[in-house]
């Protein structure tokens, strides 16, 4: 993705970059999704500058057990393997998990994906291949869930690690951001959020993580007023540690990885 967003970001440089902060301020966010929306590898998630309430995104994820170490390419399913990976969805105000606004922690409540198709907004679901966005203050969750074909052998259960690390997106210079991450733990940037060994976090099997709130896009923003015309755009790997326990017994471990990005307006 890194390569792909710096080819798009130096193509429309000259048209919206403010000068003073390069990949800080776009003049127009119309203008701007206009214009990347003609890039298959970037589409945005609608005029989100205009929305004047808060949203909910959950990234979706799934892993399968591997046939050998031969074939294990550490990666989370493709949507061409399990067509809800690799996906963000918008999550619907009839979800109601249970958290605490920006307080990172896991959620019990299921998501259920499959009868949330009709209450998505296009693009939604959205295959991250392109750039996902949101707003700061939007909720952000992930959930990671076994490839149903996975198999487990009577008295086998399967707990899980997780972890997101935040950075600077993978252009020249960084495209000139100063800003690691736009979580915050306390008033500090958070650039690791990370949950040890759990058995599935709900009720269906699979693992869901509120990883809280974009809330800055600039050092020391805290609650100072957002700015509709700025785009921050944030590089994070997600990475899970499977571990297949026979009563309490590690029989295997399996690791797996994602690289998504992120663009966050505000």
């Amino acid at each position: 993705m890194g390569d792909t967003l710096k080819r798009v970001i130096d193509s429309l440089v000259p048209e919206w970059i403010d000068p003073t902060c390069k990949c800080a301020a776009i003049d127009s966010p119309h203008r701007f999704q206009a214009q990347i929306s003609s890039h298959k590898e970037i589409a945005t998630g609608g005029n989100h500058g205009e929305r004047d309430t808060m949203a909910g995104y959950l990234l979706n994820l799934t892993f399968k057990q591997p046939t050998s170490a031969a074939t294990a390419d550490g990666l989370f399913n493709s949507n061409t393997v399990s067509s809800a990976s690799k996906q963000w969805f918008q999550v619907p105000s009839t979800w109601q998990p249970g958290i605490t606004p920006n307080v990172p922690g896991p959620v019990s409540v299921a998501a259920p994906l499959s009868s949330w198709g009709p209450l998505q907004q296009a693009p939604y679901p959205l295959k991250d291949d392109y750039l996902f966005f949101c707003n700061l203050g939007d909720d952000i969750y992930i959930r990671v869930a076994p490839d149903p074909a996975w198999s487990l052998q009577s008295g086998q259960s399967l707990q899980l690690a997780i972890y997101a690390v935040f950075g600077r997106a993978a252009t020249a210079s960084h495209s000139g951001d100063t800003l690691a991450s736009p979580f915050v733990i306390g008033t500090y940037p958070r650039t690791v959020l990370t949950w040890g060994n759990a058995a599935p976090t709900a009720s269906d099997g699979s693992w869901i993580y509120y990883l809280g709130r974009p809330s800055q896009n600039q050092s020391g923003q805290g609650s100072s007023p957002a700015l509709s015309k700025r785009l921050r755009v944030y590089s994070c790997i997600v990475s899970a540690a499977v571990e297949v326990l026979q009563g309490s017994t590690i029989v295997q471990s399996y690791t797996y990885g994602h690289d998504p990005d992120m663009g966050v307006e505000g």
